[in-house]
């Protein structure tokens, strides 16, 4: 039970990181929400792409402690 969390976050990184590459490929980032385009909004394109980044280093990073330290 106690790598199912990281297990989960470590598959959320991954699944962020692949949204990353696909908005560089295509140069557009679609979603529920949002649809950027980089040519109509390159300032809302970076954000989103910056903001993808932030998560998955973030999901990484807890995974990486909770491996690392299993009891807290």
């Amino acid at each position: 039970m106690q790598y199912i969390i990281p297990a989960l976050l470590v598959l959320l990184g991954i699944v962020n990181l692949n949204l990353i590459r696909v908005g560089l490929e295509c140069g557009e980032i679609q979603s529920r929400f949002l649809h950027i385009r980089k040519e109509s909004s390159p300032i809302g394109f970076w954000c989103a792409l910056v903001f993808q980044v932030v998560i998955s280093a973030l999901c990484f990073a807890v995974a990486l402690v909770r491996f690392a330290y299993p009891e807290l």
